[in-house]
């Protein structure tokens, strides 16, 4: 997308955007403190919404949209939703997302429901492990 762009115009809009960038993080240390036991109603909107639809609800980011303007496939989505595991982690999670998206369109429901409780499983014997 930055390629239609001359040099200033790209350097401003990643200054920018490395702007937007810091106030994220600061506004995600500020979420890390926030009580949620407190009083809702006497916090302000952007405190709210954070309780409310919390950033780890969201497993396709915005950014992703716009790399991916004519639609996402599910290997899209797995790059999104798997990014923070690697290794066995990420295939026995990708395994768990795949049975739970095609439930009962491929093999029957309770087939799909039982793989999806196998591969559930073996994620938590592999993080008991520690492997």
């Amino acid at each position: 997308m930055l390629n239609n762009y001359n040099r200033v115009e790209r350097r401003i809009m990643n200054e920018l955007k490395a702007q937007q960038e810091e106030a994220d993080m600061a506004k995600e240390d500020t979420l890390e403190k926030l009580d949620f036991h407190g009083k809702f109603e006497e916090m302000d909107k952007w405190t709210q919404e954070q309780i409310i639809n919390p950033k780890h609800y969201k497993i396709i980011p915005p950014e992703a949209y716009e790399e991916h303007p004519d639609g996402l496939e599910y290997m899209d989505v797995m790059q999104y939703a798997l990014a923070h595991l690697s290794g066995i982690e990420a295939h026995t999670m990708g395994h768990v997302f795949k049975y739970s998206f095609r439930i009962g369109k491929k093999d029957a429901k309770l087939q799909d429901a039982k793989k999806i409780a196998w591969y559930a499983n073996r994620m938590v014997e592999i993080l008991e492990k520690g492997e």
